[in-house]
């Protein structure tokens, strides 16, 4: 009986003092979701607990249409210091002409414990530019709209101006 209660105190206090480990990277998505030609494509990440994105500047290659964005980060295995913020980083990536594209989102992290380098790839994003939308159309009118706008104009100032002009004959007599 003693043996049973000392193993299940020992589990309780060893559960009440294990943390979960909140380290985590979400899946990268792309914006504007649908870009079009002059349109900046960016990458957004939302990390947070153990997780730092970047520690650097970002390496952003293209070879053909195929681009990838290295982001050098810190991950923190202990969770005792598990404390930083959680938030949303936006990595831009450029703009692109029409056409269809692929984003390799990577990044790399140091392990102290054996010392190593780790480049895990984050996701793979497919995305087409669309051309630039077409310039709106504006009706435009030539002589013939011109002159009947100014002879509306006229229709509607003149009574306006023939009763200021009463207005101030009467005013003078």
């Amino acid at each position: 009986m003693p043996l049973k209660f000392m193993r299940s105190a020992i589990m309780l206090v060893v559960a009440m003092l294990s943390q979960l480990a909140n380290a985590f990277v979400d899946p990268p998505t792309l914006s504007p979701t649908n870009p079009t030609e002059g349109q900046t494509v960016s990458v957004n990440i939302r990390v947070g607990q153990c997780d730092v994105l970047p520690v650097g500047p970002e390496q952003i290659t293209q070879t053909g249409n195929s681009i990838r964005i290295l982001l050098n980060s810190i991950h923190i295995s202990y969770s005792e210091f598990c404390n930083i913020i959680v938030g949303v980083r936006t990595f831009p990536l450029g703009v692109y002409p029409p056409g269809s594209y692929t984003v390799q989102v990577d990044r790399t992290y140091e392990l102290p414990l054996p010392p190593q380098t780790i480049v895990e790839t984050l996701g793979i994003l497919p995305f087409t530019v669309a051309g630039a939308p077409a310039p709106a159309v504006l009706p435009t009118n030539g002589l013939i709209g011109l002159l009947a706008l100014f002879a509306t104009l006229l229709l509607i100032a003149a009574p306006v101006l023939s009763r200021r002009q009463r207005d101030r004959n009467a005013a003078d007599v």
